[in-house]
């Protein structure tokens, strides 16, 4: 899980903001959970200390990105280097999604398990992107990302890339009326 971001468009720790009462982060904490219990990696940067402690108690562990203002991509490259070593896959989910939830996380992983050598991405918005499951034939891939460079360019070279959909992974949250939108859509 992604946390490590400044968030300079929000004007604040927007991963800290408040949707149905609890803080975003804690969100997609709580559907990566139920789905990766305690191989879950929260990866934070900026307001890291905050961050962690609206993100606690953790199931699975913390990482964190001392070179956060390098962009996403440096952030990507932290935490698939922390597991790369011992993972047979790695789901990657961004913190200012929310609606993205554990049922459609299960389903990324039971797909990338039936073919665990294929990575298995969100559709949404006429694309492909993250949420996504990546195989560790692109770890090395995903370890040299750097700048505002994600995930989503190393999918967009995957031919055999599966695509579920998912409108809601649409909804990131980059400004303060993002949310405002979001908790006037979805209560």
């Amino acid at each position: 899980m992604l946390a490590a971001g400044r968030a300079s468009r929000f004007g604040d720790v927007k991963l800290l903001a408040e949707w149905r009462g609890r803080p975003l982060i804690r969100h997609v904490i709580d559907s990566v959970e139920r789905v990766c219990g305690v191989r879950s990696v929260l990866v934070t940067g900026h307001a890291g200390t905050q961050v962690h402690a609206a993100a606690a108690p953790l199931a699975g562990f913390l990482v964190h990105n001392d070179d956060y203002d390098a962009g996403i991509g440096r952030s990507v490259a932290t935490g698939v280097a922390a597991v790369a070593a011992v993972a047979d896959g790695i789901l990657l989910v961004l913190g200012d999604q929310p609606r993205v939830d554990s049922a459609h996380l299960a389903r990324l992983a039971a797909c990338w398990r039936d073919a665990p050598d294929r990575p298995v991405a969100t559709g949404y918005a006429g694309t492909a992107g993250v949420p996504a499951v990546f195989p560790p034939a692109l770890f090395p891939a995903l370890c040299r990302l750097q700048g505002d460079r994600g995930a989503q360019g190393i999918l967009a070279q995957c031919p055999d890339c599966r695509v579920i959909d998912c409108d809601a992974a649409a909804a990131d949250i980059d400004r303060p009326a993002d949310l405002a939108a979001l908790a006037r859509d979805c209560p």
